[in-house]
């Protein structure tokens, strides 16, 4: 992207692996703060949907900004949300992404979080996925510049695995 402060390249959001990062850097880009882990999980490790963990719980399931959203609604309020794409082939453009589903947006309000509110979503969200025959999750967890919100650890305990890590937001001035 050309400013009128002069030339700035930014390298977009994909995934920046190590050979790609030491290129980079040698041609004077420099990295940004955003660290995210890249996890993965087989479905058959996820948790299972089940009874509501905390009375007068709802699951609402709608479709999301990125895919298939599930809400957990307590007293006509959302306080937490999951969704997942189960559809990485593009409409079977990209073959070899078949079975891979991609989840985003893992969140609890603070005041219900170790209540097992994200579990129970999450086991609603692999329950469906099981069913569109997923047989492999990714997600993503935020590592730095904001403080950890506790979604490595909670994915990490539920049965994803860290794939990687990437540096996104490359800048050239």
């Amino acid at each position: 992207m050309s400013t009128a402060t002069g030339h700035v390249v930014v390298i977009g959001g994909g995934v920046v692996g190590a050979a790609c990062a030491y290129y980079l850097s040698r041609a004077g880009f420099r990295a940004g703060e955003r660290v995210e882990a890249v996890l993965a999980a087989a479905i058959d490790d996820l948790p299972r949907g089940g009874p509501a963990p905390v009375p007068g719980l709802e699951l609402r399931v709608a479709l999301g900004g990125h895919g298939t959203r599930f809400s957990a609604v307590h007293d006509g309020a959302v306080i937490g949300f999951y969704e997942a794409d189960t559809d990485l082939t593009q409409g079977g453009t990209r073959s070899r992404l078949a079975g891979w589903a991609d989840g985003w947006e893992l969140w609890t309000a603070p005041e219900h979080r170790r209540r097992g509110v994200a579990t129970w979503l999450l086991g609603h969200a692999a329950d469906r996925m099981r069913f569109a025959g997923v047989r492999r999750v990714l997600d993503y967890a935020i590592l730095a510049p904001e403080p950890p919100d506790g979604t490595y650890p909670f994915l990490r305990r539920v049965g994803f695995h860290e794939l990687t890590r990437t540096t996104r937001g490359w800048t050239l001035e």
